[in-house]
């Protein structure tokens, strides 16, 4: 993957977690989930925004990587 391939997908991770953000910052979000039975569904939406977040950092630190060797 080229390092403007890196970039498009990091950006559109980025959105993506901005979505996730916002979507739990919405007003009514938390209260609706908290539950016994809507418990799963928040801790996969936790799960998917950590692991989100991961890929974000192990795609800068290769496109920084990448502009130390250039």
């Amino acid at each position: 993957m080229d390092r403007n391939e890196k970039q498009r997908l990091l950006d559109n991770l980025q959105s993506l977690l901005n979505e996730l953000e916002n979507t739990q910052n919405c007003k009514g979000w938390r209260e609706y989930h908290k539950g016994s039975e809507h418990d799963e569904i928040v801790n996969k939406v936790f799960k998917v925004e950590d692991h989100i977040s991961d890929l974000i950092e192990e795609i800068e630190e290769e496109i920084n990587s990448t502009k130390e060797v250039a």
